[in-house]
């Protein structure tokens, strides 16, 4: 009987000792999840599927240097391409195989030049607090919003010609809270949502020109929860509009294509 209890008295003690066990790791993996950057642990891939990246601590980082972490590049095939020092934060592939680095409070954009399979800083980019950059669909320019003595302005850094290109909008454009959304096919425009007193508006940029063009308006606004954002066909020509406007534009005219009908709406905005 007391050889009974006394095995049945060490059992409860040994899960006891696991069910603790087991806590302290949940606490602990959960602490790291908290105060590790988000892209630490998950590789992203490149657009074409040859290149992966991601953030590692530096082993024996110095505690002058600005960043304790690098961004580690491989191939697909695991092999080590590039180690560049960057502050963590998120990861934007473009099509030509490039990278921009956007730090957490995406006040900074730190661009990476892929040089047949040799990764280089380009520049690093003074970002407006919050902008998100946007590459275009060639994937050698990089839109992007930065602080401005006028305020907020839009420019576009060329990777083939390694510098900054400022687009002077008209005196009367003005940003607030602009979002960024896509280029069109040969990069001669850039499409954004800018707010115009209580409405929101979908603008057409000229790159080269500056020339601004409204296309629509009435969005309930991203900051909605729920509210969808446009998107551009795959050949650029057309534009489709979320709920509740359900539109379908000419991306060069503005001019309404069509109205879809509700349910299609509802099934295009999921």
């Amino acid at each position: 009987m007391g050889s009974r209890f006394k095995s049945f008295y060490i059992t409860r003690f040994v899960f006891l000792l696991a069910g603790v066990a087991f806590l302290v790791l949940i606490a602990f993996l959960t602490w790291a999840g908290l105060v590790a950057p988000n892209q630490s642990r998950l590789p992203v891939p490149s657009l074409d599927g040859e290149y992966f990246a991601y953030f590692n601590p530096k082993q024996n980082a110095l505690e002058e240097e600005r960043a304790g972490y690098e961004l580690v590049i491989a191939s697909r095939e695991g092999g080590l391409v590039g180690r560049i020092s960057v502050d963590p934060g998120s990861v934007l592939w473009s099509n030509a195989g490039h990278l921009a680095v956007v730090d957490h409070d995406r006040t900074a954009a730190t661009v990476i030049v892929n040089a047949m399979a040799r990764f280089l800083v380009l520049a690093r980019l003074e970002l407006s607090p919050g902008a998100e950059p946007r590459w275009s669909r060639d994937g050698n320019k990089l839109a992007f919003r930065r602080p401005a003595p006028q305020g907020d302005e839009i420019a576009v850094y060329d990777v083939q010609q390694t510098q900054v290109l400022p687009i002077a909008s008209p005196p009367t454009f003005r940003l607030r809270h602009p979002l960024l959304l896509f280029w069109s096919p040969g990069s001669d425009f850039l499409y954004l949502l800018n707010d115009e007193g209580n409405d929101v508006v979908l603008d057409r940029l000229n790159v080269a020109g500056g020339e601004v063009k409204v296309l629509a308006q009435g969005f309930p606004g991203r900051r909605v929860p729920g509210s969808g954002l446009p998107r551009m066909s795959p050949d650029g020509t057309k534009i489709h509009l979320p709920p509740p406007l359900s539109l379908v534009l000419d991306a060069q005219t503005g001019e309404t294509i069509w109205n879809l009908p509700s349910d299609a709406s509802a099934l295009l905005a999921r």
